[in-house]
């Protein structure tokens, strides 16, 4: 069973020129439920932009975005903003935590847009990722790894249907890198959560058994810059 299929999904951004920039030409793109998929593809090539759509961050010019049976495309401003707190985790490669709360307070936010409100649970989240200790840290107190594992938890903390990682290991060491993707993919596989990673170091992608080519899967060429 697909968790997401999209269909003819079709993005373009203008120029400060008013040229028309096509970014995204997606065919046809699934995802089956409680699977790991790894997406490999080079910077520059538009794949932060195909994670946004998928997440509702921004809407598509046309195409079908289905998640869960209901399209993302069509939705309001709001019932988007409660797709992304409910049915979607998402992982920064910049982590994007809030620096003026702990790691804690980071997870609680984002529990807070959803209706799951429940402390024990980002508490267990957070010791289950090594940060047992680490409670009442602010960002800036953590290292770059531990800033990781935070956006990790805070991904899960609403137990979503769909994790989505944007280059999450692009400011890891690589073996701190190697530690991520197995924390992420034993996580996942314990909720049952379907697990798209998109990056360009293809050692990433090695960990997955299910690879994705996002030249093959983008049938737009005229890309300039990583959008």
């Amino acid at each position: 069973m697909s968790v997401l299929n999209i269909e003819q999904l079709k993005k373009s951004f203008f120029t400060p020129s008013g040229q028309k920039l096509p970014v995204i030409d997606v065919p046809a793109f699934s995802l089956d439920e409680g699977s790991f998929y790894g997406m490999h593809g080079g910077s520059g090539s538009g794949k932060t932009t195909f994670l946004h759509l998928i997440a509702g961050i921004l809407r598509p010019d046309s195409g079908l975005i289905e998640l869960q049976g209901k399209d993302v495309g069509k939705m309001s401003n709001s019932e988007r903003d409660i797709l992304r707190a409910t049915q979607i985790g998402y992982v920064f490669q910049s982590f994007n935590l809030l620096q003026g709360f702990t790691c804690l307070e980071n997870l609680e936010v984002a529990m807070s847009f959803s209706r799951n409100f429940n402390t024990d649970i980002a508490v267990e989240l957070l010791e289950r990722v090594g940060l047992q200790d680490r409670l009442s840290y602010y960002p800036h107190q953590l290292s770059v790894g531990q800033q990781q594992r935070v956006a990790l938890a805070r991904a899960m903390v609403n137990q979503p249907k769909l994790i989505l990682a944007d280059e999450p290991t692009g400011n890891l060491d690589p073996i701190n890198a190697q530690k991520a993707v197995e924390l992420v993919s034993e996580l996942c596989e314990e909720k049952k959560i379907t697990l798209l990673v998109v990056s360009h170091d293809s050692k990433i992608i090695d960990n997955f058994d299910r690879k994705l080519n996002w030249e093959q899967v983008n049938q737009s060429k005229d890309i300039e810059a990583d959008l």
